[in-house]
């Protein structure tokens, strides 16, 4: 029985030392795309293969991609 106690002691002092671990991602964003635009190559965008589209890509991309959602490509 002070084994069982020794252990349960020891198991409590173990996991109240332990502190809050910090998250795997540390940033906000997805660090793999990329803001600006979409990835090379670009035919494929031309082309209609938008994929994910961000806000922040430049107005020459959304304007692409606003024609190709509206059903007038390029």
């Amino acid at each position: 029985m002070a084994a069982m106690k020794r252990c349960l002691v020891l198991l409590v002092v173990t996991l109240g030392a332990v502190g809050p671990a910090p998250a795997c991602l540390v940033e906000s964003w997805a660090v793999f795309t990329d803001a600006r635009g979409p990835d090379a190559p670009l035919d494929a965008f031309a082309g209609g293969r938008l994929g994910v589209l961000l806000p922040s890509y430049a107005s020459a991309y959304l304007a692409v991609a606003y024609r190709h959602l509206s059903g007038h490509p390029l």
